[in-house]
């Protein structure tokens, strides 16, 4: 299958998140999270599935993605969302993501 391309997903741990994250991982997408609030039972699913995440948000681990899919509950001070400002890496929310795949 070919890859489409590396999205990133803060809050990723969420009901909602991790369903998109774990469809566009099975779309051909390179899929990575961050959640800083993730516990069982979404820890536990995303870990299950397969899919890369780490709970502290950390920039240096986003080199190559080429969107960031953001929760409504992301603070536009979260770090992960300043380096995608800084380095001009297209941001998108959830729901426009979803209605996109």
């Amino acid at each position: 299958m070919k890859q489409l391309g590396h999205l990133h997903f803060i809050g990723v741990a969420g009901y909602a998140m991790r369903g998109v994250a774990l469809a566009a991982q099975s779309l051909g997408y390179r899929v990575t999270g961050s959640d800083v609030s993730a516990y069982p039972p979404g820890s536990d699913w995303l870990d299950e599935h397969s899919l890369q995440w780490w709970r502290e948000p950390a920039p240096e681990r986003l080199t190559g993605v080429e969107r960031i899919v953001i929760s409504g509950g992301t603070p536009p001070d979260y770090p992960e969302l300043v380096w995608a400002a800084e380095h001009k890496i297209p941001v998108v929310s959830f729901a426009e993501f979803a209605g996109e795949i």
